[in-house]
């Protein structure tokens, strides 16, 4: 195997193995009747991982990468948040990823790493979140700081377990995620309900399906995801892997991606993916263009993509048509803008400790400067729709400013790293798109103790892997 700047290769033998080790992983996946079965696939995987690797902690770690697009889990009821009403979401609950951490994490210890500074400032951050619980003493906080522990402790076991060979496995293990999701959200929209499968989190959240507030009759498809929005993110991070590839299926999977990137009918996922595809558009260079452009997909590409457009225009238009809605009176703008509001003024009262993570919605209820409580009651569209907002406001000033140098020392390593962020077609330059795509769009969602936070972990520590 050898990853080059323009070309990933896996010799062949080692693809059929891996694809043979996806297939059994996501057949178990789908028909798993129960969630112990469900979570027995992220270790029948792993013999196929051992056989590429003979690295059992190197499996594992595959494995996990698996794990943090999973957003099923067990015990919940153990966690729920107080008071109930606020709080209808648990506070944490064990997943496959809790599992693979603790089995996968005794093995950091016996590897060598070079200790960079966003490995300082993100372990800062975690313990700056403790200090707080101190000055916040809830049930609440504490969940949110196991759950912030524990996607920080996968950040720490990608950082320290891979390596610049790992990417090209990486690679193929995100496309494989991406054609799984494509698979599902495409029987969603034939179905237009819920599929019904374990994986699917959205059956607890909305067990009918999801529709748009504007239109009751415009089902959104979800994924693996409990919204439509939080799918659209995953989308978002994952179709940067299929652009500057010539291979027919992935050129393929990209235009499906495509295709339920539009189902989701997320209008500011729209926006920014638009954004991150001319972002790369405009960074390409010789190599990459003709590392696009083979004879055969030179016309299919375009044509596809064209073909996709083409199908979906009435589906989009009927989105764009209510776009004025969001911003008048309980229109998901003007709600965005009401929360902002009750969020800056609580950063106002409490601004170095904050109000303690998962906090928001029963502080700001009790002494609301806006209506918005009265007028939504406690729902997913009352939490914070911005990422920094909800550290800033449940973690105060100083958590803020750790977790924003955090991000900007990711991409000080990223453009000073001529190896990474050279052009041509390089997994850790394609995971810089993918984490500026996950920044843009956690502005405008709740991001913080969501399954899609873990991303930004994912990416980082793609971009800092060293040779």
């Amino acid at each position: 195997m050898a990853l080059g700047c323009c070309y990933i290769i896996v010799p062949m033998r080692d693809r059929k193995i891996l694809l043979a080790g996806l297939a059994v992983f996501y057949i178990i996946q789908f028909f798993a009747p129960n969630k112990p079965v469900y979570f027995l696939s992220y270790f029948a995987v792993l013999p196929f991982f051992y056989n590429l690797t003979k690295d059992i902690s190197k499996s594992l770690v595959y494995s996990l990468i698996l794990s943090i697009f999973s957003e099923v889990g067990i015990g919940s009821s153990l966690f729920v948040m107080e008071p109930l009403y606020v709080n209808p979401d648990p506070g944490w609950m064990i997943s496959p990823m809790t599992i693979l951490i603790l089995i996968t994490f005794p093995f950091i210890f016996r590897k060598k790493v070079k200790v960079r500074l966003p490995d300082l400032l993100i372990l800062f951050f975690l313990l700056w979140s403790v200090v707080t619980l101190f000055f916040n003493p809830y049930e609440n906080v504490l969940y949110g700081i196991i759950r912030t522990g524990e996607v920080i402790l996968v950040y720490f076991i990608l950082r320290i377990m891979l390596k610049s060979r790992d990417t090209a496995f990486i690679y193929y293990l995100l496309l494989s995620i991406l054609g799984f999701l494509v698979l599902l959200g495409g029987l969603q929209f034939i179905l237009q309900r819920n599929i019904g499968i374990i994986a699917e989190s959205v059956n607890i959240t909305y067990p009918y399906g999801l529709t748009a507030v504007e239109d009751i009759n415009l089902f959104r498809i979800t994924g693996l995801s409990g919204h439509a929005n939080l799918f659209a993110i995953d989308l978002i991070t994952l179709l940067p892997f299929t652009i500057y590839s010539a291979n027919l299926m992935i050129i393929t999977l990209s235009g499906l991606g495509f295709l339920a990137f539009i189902f989701t009918h997320s209008r500011a996922a729209w926006a920014i993916g638009v954004g991150i595809l001319v972002l790369m558009e405009i960074t390409k260079d010789r190599k990459d263009r003709q590392l696009m452009t083979a004879d055969f997909t030179r016309l299919f590409r375009p044509g596809f993509y064209l073909l996709i457009i083409i199908l979906s225009l009435p589906y989009i238009f009927i989105r764009l048509t209510s776009l004025d809605l969001a911003f008048e009176e309980g229109g998901s703008f003007n709600v965005r803008t009401k929360i902002w509001s009750e969020a800056l003024n609580l950063f106002v009262r409490y601004p170095l400790t904050g109000i303690g993570i998962n906090r928001f919605q029963q502080v700001a209820s009790e002494e609301p400067v806006t209506n918005i409580f009265a007028a939504s009651r406690f729902t997913p569209a009352t939490k914070i729709h911005n990422l920094f907002i909800e550290i800033l406001t449940e973690t105060g000033f100083i958590g803020l400013m750790i977790f924003l140098v955090f991000i900007f020392s990711v991409y000080r390593y990223y453009f000073r790293n001529k190896n990474i962020n050279r052009r041509g077609f390089n997994v850790r330059r394609i995971s810089f798109f993918s984490l500026t795509g996950l920044i843009l769009i956690s502005l405008l969602h709740p991001f913080f103790q969501t399954p899609q936070f873990r991303l930004i972990f994912l990416y980082s520590a793609v971009i800092l892997t060293e040779s």
